[in-house]
């Protein structure tokens, strides 16, 4: 609960928390598909990793 801040490549669509892995995913309203999967026990651009493509497109979207 301490919160952080962090510069992104786009603006924030989504946000989500995946216990399993334990990351962070956000996603951005990028009509080609964008992800930025953080690691919440240290959220920075080093540790950070952007995907971008037409596969990713709502692919947090499923229910």
């Amino acid at each position: 609960m301490n919160p952080e801040s962090m510069l992104l490549d786009d603006l924030i669509g989504d946000f989500h928390y995946l216990p399993g892995p334990d990351r962070i995913v956000v996603t951005h309203d990028d009509p080609a598909g964008h992800l930025t999967i953080v690691d919440p026990a240290d959220p920075s651009r080093s540790t950070s990793h952007v995907h971008w493509g037409f596969l990713l497109q709502g692919v947090l979207d499923q229910e």
